[in-house]
């Protein structure tokens, strides 16, 4: 047995209920158990963490912006509860803020190592809700701080986002608050927060997945998505 076999067979040995993380290029049925891979950096696990536009919807793939974002990346793992091709992830399509905030520690207490990035993109559904701008920042409030208290390391990158041209008039000016005011939150988070604008990414303009259209973002949109996250952690020198 060689030594990267060896020692994810005493890993195993280990046990626990962890939730699956996938390294870039293994097979789902190759996926660890436990921990991370051998030769994979801790800082470099990254968790997808939203709502249907996270899962992917309308996009060719079904990965969305999960699919091109893989290609720009080098060595990394995607850490959740949710299995797609391309590794793990946590998009749950039709969650508004409020449920996300409710389950983001149990979701990250069950990845080894703690993810130490988690990109969030969430809100659109709060808006088709009816739910106020200002109620959206008090529940991306909530969210942000559970994320950060779930782990001393973890990072978060949180998306402005795009004004769905299939919503009313009145929710397109809550959806504006609600980007307006993601950066001043995330600055009174801290250090760990930075917002990237998903503002203006291309929708799809026919309905799909049982959906309407001018709500997620078609295969141009998600590539625009992809390359705004990528650029964003690059920045902030959160994955290598």
């Amino acid at each position: 047995m060689n030594l990267r076999a060896l020692t994810l067979a005493v890993l195993l040995a280990a046990g626990g209920h962890h939730i699956p993380v996938h390294t870039k290029g293994t097979p789902p049925s190759r996926m660890t158990q436990c921990c991370t891979p051998p030769g994979v950096s801790p800082q470099n696990v990254i968790m997808p963490l939203g709502d249907s536009i996270t899962v992917g919807y309308c996009s060719t793939s079904g990965d969305g912006y999960r699919g091109p974002l893989d290609g720009l990346l080098s060595t990394h793992v995607w850490a959740g509860s949710q299995q797609s091709d391309i590794g793990h992830h946590e998009g749950h399509g039709g969650w508004a803020i409020d449920p996300l905030a409710d389950n983001v520690q149990g979701w990250i207490a069950q990845v080894t190592p703690a993810p130490q990035v988690v990109l969030v993109d969430a809100g659109t559904n709060d808006d088709v809700q009816n739910r106020s701008g200002a109620q959206m920042l008090a529940s991306m409030s909530r969210l942000l701080d559970n994320t950060l208290a779930s782990d001393l390391n973890v990072k978060v990158v949180v998306a402005q986002i795009t004004i769905t041209t299939y919503n009313t008039a009145d929710q397109q000016v809550q959806e504006q608050i609600y980007d307006d005011g993601l950066p001043a939150l995330a600055v009174a988070k801290g250090p760990r927060v930075r917002v990237v604008d998903m503002r203006g990414v291309e929708l799809s303009p026919v309905p799909c997945a049982g959906g309407p259209e001018g709500v997620h973002p078609d295969d141009a949109g998600y590539s625009t998505m992809a390359t705004r996250w990528h650029d964003t952690l690059v920045t902030a020198g959160w994955i290598r």
